[in-house]
């Protein structure tokens, strides 16, 4: 489409001619909010377009849906036409409007009388002129000097006409052959000759294109002006020198051209300058053959010209005269002819068959008013004065018009010639054209009149009547066609013809008879016959003989019949080129249709032919797109693009095949719902149009996958996931089917509640019966009431726990007594302690339902079962006492036999446990293993330090554990019963209590805060914390006393003693060294290689190659050689935005303060990159917390640094700032427009940062009071390299310029640290009063309470560790209470071991309990055989007994035994 604001033309005389004379038209006009904007708004002499409302006040415009798109202006011819103003459609900013570059796909013509005398493309310019060329043929042309070859192009700079006073020409018009993208010629006739690049094209250049074979410039001058010299300015290169493009010049040549044709040449050289000096103009008088096809020679004693008078002869030394040859045997040359001697001849050869014999060239400033020629007397031999008759003479001007012309006769001695033209005969125009003149007749042949030509023009052929003597036509052979002679006017009287070569276009049959005496002369025949509208058809070459000769040119064919015109290829279809005789356009192969948007001539099938919307290309078949793709637009045959269809958005699919718009995609995927809606709403809660604006091209809605759970099969209509039923849930997300929702292992569908929910297999609380369930089933299979009738029995009086892990991600809420954990298999069965299980004789063994074992609870008395916990469904029988000992119920071993502590009891006797084992006194059992982590001292035959649990030790670098816990590692009640094990990662614990004292059930104790530990389990902290390590000034130290916060640009993870440095970071850049950066940090404590970034950060090539800085906030450093001592000359203390451009090898630089977030000025903040890769993968060793097994887990890394240092703008720089002169804007929509800034889009560091870190083109923002917020982003700039130098305080500090930086406002409010980022509350031991950029460390032998804002916070470190008996560090003045315990290594009371009391206050060890106590979890029962005998946990129902008193004693309500029946715990947590 076209829109304009104004079209100026103005006159010969520079001056604009006035809207009442022009009239102005278009094929279209778009319609407005007042109507159709017509084309008389581009003539009415304003160009003030605005934008009122939704009106634009100025302004023509053509229709969008316009096909065939033109506009034109009409003027008066009386008005010659010089120059053609274009202005452009204007916004409101003042630019071009984005949518009226269209322009650019516009062709201006200038049309005289139905003829183009002017042609040039337009571009996509606000104001554009094109020089229109002056009447008449003068011009300066450059051509190929060679035939037409490929990759051979023009371009030039500047080419500068020159006339004979000197002075430039002013008017001169430039047309070329072809342009390539938009240098036309007009911008080498601007009157500028400096070249160079801006935004990425030169700024004044005219280039024909590459492919054309014969490319030409043309510049068109008045013939008025005698141009005396031409000044050719070549391409010049951003270097000053000639661009290779220029090197190809010497294969042209340089012609002057007259309306008559060439008038000089020169060839021209591949030089940056040169200047071609024109010689003056010639005229000619020329003495040639009358009828060439007859051979004469000349025989002439002399030749004189006069000038304006009369009497005044031109001298000889002023003229050149040259004869075609010379007569061999006489040698009688030209100058005979010429040297005042009427007795001398000169005469031309008598084979000579040159039709021009002699020419005489004179000087145009000289009028020629006379010509004499001597002839040969009559008197000499051989009739030599009749030798004339045969020659005219002509008078030729300096461009090549015959003037005058005169035909001898008579064989006269002396011929004195008026130079006036002779009177027409007026009856051999009508009747025979080419008669020469006077010399058509008539003669009375056979009683009939007829004209008859004594003489036919030279060149055409003298057709004889039917008398075989008279010339009744002079006609022109086949081939070529009788005209006016160049020169002659159509209204003279004696016309003069030629007969001319047949042009393309045309063809020739030449003369031939109609009869005896009726001759056709033979015309030119056009090709495209009179009132075609297209021009199709064209010859080869020149000189056409045959209708046939007429063949159709590219994207035409041929008509059925001659005289026709050609037939244009439409739709799919084409006709190759140049030339084709074909009667049909070729059609695209089965499937192409034609393309949607206009491609001019259908010429190229791979241009024509195109894969059309929902269509795509596979082993050359056009083939629909399948569901789920689709394709909007139609692509050529041979464009990557045509092999596939774009797929619609993640989760959608179409319902049909060969889909042209994401508006196909409108069915969902299975497995898949609509976003922000929720999981299980039907269809109906859903929008109708899930296109959110209905218009083509609009993407659906966002997708989402089924959450667990639910499903969606993809039936039509479904838009949403549908909820499993019965609470069954899928094992994935995603999923397409019902039958994916499934009960998972361990669960059963309860249908006692409404809805069904899922319920776990577990222990009937009201029988003790045990379930399970394996697998994942449809809930039809594991649905009922209850777990009886859904799960499977463990047997008979066998409970189950839940033990195994969960598969599922099911929540059940406050009914889950263990999440995490299910009965999924018979090893969720189990007995206690005491009971035994043996097979069911009772059992239904065909019944897959009933289980086969059953328990007994607990073992009768004289037998005894298993000694702990055993899960899984095996043989576990009642075993007998042997050599008659007894036994009480429930007892799990020979407790009845006197054996020592240490030892067990079997059939053959005693036998000492072995370490890691125990056995109490009169057990009677087998060795007990210490709990898992725990170990045992062995003396080989003294089992006192194998005696009870209480001698099961937590060996060094592992800790008592409870997953009951808040803190696994950091139970409250530490008992002998917890497993121990290994410390992690920042804790460590020294041991247990020295053998022959009851275990202390120590805990893993964390580091202080500057230590740390290299792997779990270490005894000691041995390496210093994240963040910290040993200084370098400590180089020989390894003690972990010495570890502080890491250097700048250093860092730690905490596995060991020395904080590492950060890594270097290479920069490259096309064309240029690589520049490696050291690392800094800008945090204190830095724990991780991802906070280190580049001194030195290159800005990356996404943001531009410079930053878009006003020209005047930077200084040039003329001492910087390079990029390194450019970057070097930045200070420590500074921000420091480096420009390195490499062409001249400028350094220019500018430094800012570094500011804290309390800043109030004007601030900008820019990015930095990481120090290491972006996209790297990085390793951690991880432990598990139980064992000592690791694993090595890589995770993505694929952030940048997102740090970003923060600089004050002050003066100059915030003011330019706020004028958008510093950076540009990173928005589509603005960065095209300069200092644009867009004010508000983030309002905060922290939503700017977020803002910026997501855009690539972005390298930072910046904050003007009074002004907002907005983020900034570079421009290019081919060999600039920008370089953002940040603050390195460590080395400010060592150079004594830290407190520079601190005046400057580098500095973090108090209490907190971390240069610029102020992130850090200041850990213990350190303090910061708002004049620190960092945290300060407290004086040795002193501490502060984290986030300390004073030095005088610092105070000495208070007391660890409290004398035996006391805690309530550092003032230890609280005594330890009863049942608590304190021995000295500690500074706050302990609860006393499981077992142990301490009944007194102020105690510095547990004892145990008095004899008249049972031990934990034994207890006397009524008819037992002795006391303490009884397991409290194998009666049914279980007890407890916490170790205090001789009585087991049933738990409270909702709650249960412990696995060992010392103490009561929530129902179902029993087991871990």
């Amino acid at each position: 489409m076209l829109g304009l604001n104004e079209v100026e033309l103005y006159n010969a005389a520079g001056t604009r001619l006035e809207p009442g004379v022009l009239t102005a038209q278009q094929s279209s006009a778009m319609i407005g909010p007042n109507g159709p904007y017509s084309a008389a708004a581009c003539v009415n002499g304003l160009n003030s377009n605005t934008l009122v409302g939704e009106l634009w006040t100025d302004l023509c415009h053509l229709s969008i849906s316009d096909n065939s798109p033109w506009f034109k202006v009409t003027y008066p011819c009386s008005e010659t036409l010089k120059k053609v103003v274009v202005q452009g459609f204007k916004d409101e900013m003042g630019r071009l409007r984005s949518t009226a570059t269209d322009i650019r796909y516009f062709t201006l013509e200038v049309e005289v009388q139905g003829a183009v005398t002017f042609r040039s493309q337009l571009r996509a310019l606000l104001s554009q002129e094109f020089i229109v060329p002056p009447p008449g043929n003068c011009a300066v042309q450059i051509s190929a000097t060679a035939a037409p070859q490929s990759g051979t192009y023009i371009t030039l700079n500047e080419v500068e006409l020159y006339n004979a006073a000197g002075s430039r020409v002013s008017w001169v018009s430039g047309q070329s052959s072809s342009v390539y993208q938009d240098y036309t010629a007009g911008a080498c006739v601007n009157g500028i000759s400096s070249n160079e690049m801006v935004d990425g094209r030169w700024a004044d250049l005219c280039h024909t294109a590459e492919a054309d074979t014969n490319p030409s410039l043309t510049f068109g001058y008045p013939c008025s002006e005698a141009v005396s010299s031409v000044v050719i300015r070549n391409f010049q290169g951003s270097d000053g020198l000639l661009h290779p493009s220029g090197g190809t010049l010497n294969r042209f040549t340089l012609e002057v051209l007259g309306s008559g044709g060439p008038m000089f040449s020169s060839p021209l050289q591949s030089v940056l300058t040169q200047t071609i000096t024109v010689p003056p103009p010639a005229c000619q008088v020329l003495l040639r053959l009358t009828n060439p096809a007859v051979s004469d020679y000349l025989n002439l004693n002399e030749v004189m010209l006069f000038g304006p008078r009369m009497s005044q002869q031109i001298p000889a030394s002023q003229l050149t005269y040259t004869m075609s040859s010379t007569w061999e045997w006489s040698l009688l040359p030209t100058s005979n002819c010429f040297d005042g001697n009427n007795d001398t001849t000169c005469h031309s050869g008598q084979g000579d068959t040159t039709p021009v014999r002699l020419r005489v060239t004179y000087p145009c400033s000289k009028t020629l008013q006379k010509v004499v020629v001597v002839n040969r007397p009559s008197s000499s031999p051989a009739n030599e004065a009749m030798r004339i008759n045969a020659f005219m003479m002509q008078v030729v001007a300096f461009n090549g018009t015959t003037t005058f012309q005169y035909m001898f006769g008579g064989g006269k001695e002396v011929y004195d010639i008026q130079v006036a033209p002779f009177a027409p005969n007026p009856s051999c125009g009508e009747a025979i054209p080419a008669c020469a003149p006077n010399r058509c007749t008539t003669r009375v042949v056979s009683s009939r009149t007829i004209f008859v030509c004594l003489r036919c023009q030279a060149g055409h052929q003298a057709i004889i009547g039917a008398d075989g003597a008279s010339i009744i036509q002079c006609g022109c052979r086949a081939g070529t066609f009788s005209a006016l002679k160049n020169g002659t006017s159509p209204t003279a009287k004696n016309k003069q013809y030629e007969c001319s070569r047949c042009l393309k276009g045309s063809y020739c049959p030449g003369w031939k008879k109609v009869d005896e005496w009726t001759v056709d002369p033979g015309a030119a025949v056009a090709c495209n016959p009179e009132g075609a509208t297209n021009n199709g058809l064209n010859t080869k070459v020149e000189g056409a003989t045959r209708p046939s000769d007429c063949l159709a040119t590219g994207g035409y064919v041929l008509p059925s019949s001659f005289g026709q015109q050609a037939i244009k290829c439409t739709g799919p279809s084409y006709a190759p080129g140049p030339y084709n005789r074909l009667k049909q356009c070729l059609p695209c192969p089965s499937g192409f249709g034609a393309p949607d948007v206009d491609v001019g001539l259908h010429i190229h099938k791979a241009e024509v032919c195109q894969v059309p919307p929902g269509r795509f290309l596979e082993g050359g078949v056009v083939r629909e797109c399948p569901w789920g793709l689709y394709r909007p637009d139609s692509v050529p045959l041979d464009d990557k693009r045509a092999v596939a269809c774009k797929s619609c958005p993640t989760g959608w699919t179409t319902t049909i095949k060969g889909a042209t718009s994401t508006q196909a995609c409108n069915k969902l995927l299975p497995g898949f719902m609509v976003a922000n809606y929720t999981a299980g709403d039907t269809a109906a809660a859903l929008p109708a149009d899930l296109h959110a604006s209905g218009a083509a091209g609009t993407s659906p809605t966002a997708t989402a996958a089924c959450p667990l759970g639910f499903y969606n099969d993809g039936a039509d209509g479904t838009f949403a996931c549908v909820r499993c039923p019965g609470g069954s849930i899928t094992q994935e997300t995603g999923s397409k089917s019902i039958n994916d929702c499934l009960v998972p292992p361990g669960y059963f569908v309860n249908t006692g509640f409404n809805p069904p929910r899922l319920a776990k297999c577990s222990t009937d609380p009201s029988t003790g019966q045990g379930y399970y369930r394996a697998g994942w089933v449809a809930a039809g299979q594991a649905s009922g009431p209850d777990a009886a009738a859904a799960c499977t029995a463990c047997g008979r009086d066998i409970p189950s726990a839940l033990v195994e892990p969960d598969e599922s991600s099911v929540t059940l809420g406050q009914d889950d007594t263990r999440p995490g954990f299910v009965s999924s298999s018979a090893s969720s069965c189990y007995i206690l302690p005491g009971w035994g299980m043996a097979y069911d004789a009772a059992a239904t063994f065909n019944n897959a339902t009933t289980a086969k074992m059953m328990g007994i609870k607990p073992c009768p008395a004289g037998t005894y079962g298993v000694a702990n916990i055993t899960f899984g469904l095996a043989n576990s029988p009642c075993k007998s006492c042997t050599k008659g000992l007894k036994s009480n119920p429930g007892s799990t071993s020979f407790k009845d036999c006197k054996n020592p502590v240490g030892f067990s009891y079997s059939s053959e006797g005693a036998n000492q446990c072995p370490d890691n084992h125990y056995a109490t006194k009169g057990a009677m059992t087998g060795c007990v293993p210490c709990p898992e982590g725990r170990i045992t001292a062995y003396i080989p035959g003294d089992g006192s330090v194998q005696a009870s649990i209480h001698d099961c030790k937590v060996p060094p670098g592992y800790g008592v554990y409870s997953t009951d816990a808040v803190d696994v590692f950091a139970p409250t009640v530490r008992t002998a019963s917890l497993r121990a094990g290994k410390c992690p990662v920042g804790y460590f614990n020294l041991g247990d209590a020295p053998e022959g004292q009851r275990s202390r059930n120590p805990a893993c104790a964390k580091c202080p805060g500057n230590m740390y530990t290299s792997m779990p389990g270490q005894p000691v902290c041995d390496v210093c914390a994240p963040g910290y390590g040993i200084p370098s000034s400590k180089p020989n130290s390894q003690n972990t006393s010495d570890c502080e916060p890491c250097e700048g640009g250093t860092y730690s993870t905490g596995n060991s003693l020395r904080c590492s440095a950060c890594p270097p970071t290479t920069f490259n850049y096309p064309n240029a060294p690589t520049y490696v950066s050291n690392g800094i940090t800008f945090n204190s404590l830095v724990a991780g290689i991802d906070q280190c970034v580049p001194r030195h950060a290159q800005l990356p090539a996404p943001a531009g190659a410079r930053l878009g800085i006003d020209d005047s906030l930077l200084t040039t450093d003329a001492a910087a050689q390079d990029l390194v001592s450019c970057l070097g000359a930045c200070g420590p203390e500074k921000c420091c935005i480096v420009q390195w451009e490499a062409p001249s090898s400028s350094c220019k630089r500018a430094e800012l303060a570094p500011v804290g977030p309390g800043f109030p000025g004007a601030k900008l903040f820019y990015k930095l990159p990481p120090s290491v890769a972006i996209a790297t993968a990085s390793i951690s060793n991880t432990q598990s917390s139980t064992s000592s097994s690791s694993s090595n887990e890589v995770s993505a890394k694929t952030r940048g640094s997102t740090q970003y240092a923060r600089c004050a703008m002050a003066g100059a720089w915030a003011t330019l700032a706020a004028a958008g002169k510093v950076g540009t804007a990173t928005s589509a929509e603005l960065v095209e427009q300069e200092h644009a800034v867009s004010w508000g889009e983030c309002d905060s560091e922290a939503s700017c940062e977020a803002l910026c870190s997501a855009a690539a083109a972005c390298w930072g923002y910046m904050h003007v009071p009074g002004k907002g917020w907005a983020t900034r982003g570079g421009e290019d700039q081919i060999g600039t390299r920008s370089f953002f130098v940040s603050p390195d305080f460590g080395a400010a500090a060592a150079a004594g310029k830290l407190d520079a930086a601190r005046a400057a406002g580098a500095v973090c409010p108090p209490g907190r640290g971390g240069l610029f980022f102020c992130q850090q509350r200041c850990p213990a031991g350190y303090w910061q009063d708002g004049q620190h950029a960092d945290c300060v460390a407290c004086p040795e032998g002193k501490t502060s309470a984290p986030g300390s804002t004073a030095a005088s916070d610092c105070v000495p470190a208070p007391v660890t560790k409290c004398p035996p008996g006391y805690g309530g560090a550092p003032s230890c003045s609280q005594q330890c209470q009863p049942g608590t315990f304190q021995d000295g290594s500690a500074g706050s009371c302990q609860q006393c071991p499981d077992g142990d009391i301490a009944p007194q206050p102020g105690a510095a060890a547990c004892s145990e309990p008095s004899e008249s106590a049972c031990d934990p979890g034994f207890g006397t029962a009524p008819g037992a055989a002795s006391i303490c005998s009884v397991n409290c946990r194998a009666l049914n129902p279980p007890q407890y007994q916490d170790g205090t008193g001789q009585t087991c004693e049933p738990c409270p309500a909702g709650k249960e035994p412990n696995l060992m029946g010392t103490a009561c715990v929530a129902r179902g947590s029993s087991f871990p």
